[in-house]
């Protein structure tokens, strides 16, 4: 029951952030696309990839509703969100979030080229929007480095990559246990 409710508030938290980050961008409002890959990342990372795709998918659909954009922004924030979610099926290293935001990152700036050509957008339009769309997909696996922590705590939960740290023969306690068995 705590972790529903905090999982709603986190959810309305994440969609008020993207629509203020969607005020005054470009008409594609690429930075609104960001909270919605972080919701993705982190679900991903704490349940599932398929329960990650689903909630994640409903939250773009709320934050092109609430952005009043258009059907190219949904397709890539969902672009985003199965590249996030699919590449966060097994983490063992902080590093994995980069390669995650990176494929994101790809897999936004094909999705925003694809319909830019589809809209018969002029290059250079095309070409900033891809520059935000990077940035953006980039963005968040910088992000979701930085509050993994912090999400562990708030959801009593531990991932692999905490278990591994923990593993590290310099932890303090595995020191001693070490010893203590040697003897």
């Amino acid at each position: 029951l705590y972790s529903s409710a905090a999982s709603d508030v986190y959810k309305r938290q994440m969609l008020l952030l993207s629509q203020i980050a969607g005020i005054g961008s470009t008409s594609l409002y690429l930075f609104g696309v960001a909270p919605t890959i972080i919701v993705a990342m982190i679900l991903a990372i704490a349940y599932d990839q398929r329960f990650a795709v689903g909630v994640a998918s409903i939250q773009a659909i709320l934050v092109t509703f609430a952005l009043n954009s258009g059907l190219e922004f949904l397709l890539i924030s969902f672009a985003g969100v199965l590249a996030a979610s699919f590449m966060l099926n097994e983490v063992r290293t902080r590093s994995k979030l980069i390669e995650a935001g990176g494929a994101t990152a790809i897999a936004m700036i094909f999705a925003t080229v694809m319909a830019g050509l589809l809209n018969l957008d002029p290059m250079r339009f095309v070409m900033v929007n891809c520059l935000y769309a990077g940035a953006a997909g980039l963005g968040c696996g910088f992000a979701v480095l930085g509050i993994l922590p912090f999400i562990e705590r708030t959801f009593r939960m531990t991932t692999a990559m905490t278990l591994l740290e923990l593993a590290d023969l310099s932890q303090p306690l595995l020191r001693r246990l070490s010893t203590c068995l040697l003897y």
